[in-house]
C-alpha cells in the first residue's frame, strides 16, 4: 500500500500533467464543471476507494449522466495510460437488483454505456469504467478508481 505522501505526489502528478496538456487550469473542469482525480497507483476494492476518497473530502466520481461528461471521463483514463483497466466509480447496485443507482446521490446511472459482451448477474454490483464502457465489477475486485470533488 503507498503512503499517504506518495499518494499526493501522483495526485498532484496527475493534475500538473493534465494541466500542461490542457494548456490552462481552467480547462481542468470537465463539461458539467466537476474536477476529477484518477487514483491508478494505489488499487482498492469498491469499499476501500469509497473511504479513499471520502478521507480526502472527494467522493468516489458520479452523477456521470451525459456523453460529453463520460468522454471526458474516458479522456482523463486514457491519458493516465489506463483506459483498458477497470477504474472504480460510485455507482453500484447493492440491494437494488438490475438497477445501478450513483451511492452519493440515489439517482438512478441512466446514461447508457454498457459493455454488450457482459451479462448482468448477482455477483458483481459495482460499476467500473473500462475502454468507454461501463462494467460490472465483483465489489471486493482491486481496481484503479476516480474520485470527484463535493
Amino acid at each position: 500500500m503507498a503512503s499517504p505522501l506518495s499518494t499526493s505526489f501522483f495526485i498532484i502528478n496527475i493534475l500538473l500533467a493534465v494541466s500542461a496538456s490542457a494548456g490552462n487550469v481552467s480547462e481542468l473542469s470537465s463539461p458539467s464543471g466537476m474536477n476529477y482525480t484518477v487514483i491508478y497507483n494505489e488499487k482498492l476494492n469498491w469499499f476501500d476507494a469509497l473511504i479513499f476518497c471520502e478521507a480526502r473530502g472527494l467522493v468516489l466520481a458520479h452523477r456521470i449522466n451525459t456523453e460529453p461528461e463520460f468522454n471526458y471521463i474516458d479522456g482523463l483514463l486514457n491519458g493516465a495510460g489506463i483506459r483498458s483497466d477497470y477504474t472504480w466509480v460510485g455507482g453500484t447496485e447493492i440491494g437494488v437488483e438490475n438497477s445501478y443507482y450513483w451511492i452519493e446521490t440515489g439517482d438512478r446511472v441512466e446514461l447508457n454505456k454498457w459493455d454488450p459482451n457482459q451479462l448482468p448477474d448477482t455477483a458483481n454490483r459495482c460499476l467500473s469504467i473500462r475502454n468507454g464502457l461501463w462494467f460490472r465489477g465483483l465489489c471486493k475486485s482491486e481496481y484503479n478508481f476516480l474520485c470527484m470533488e463535493l
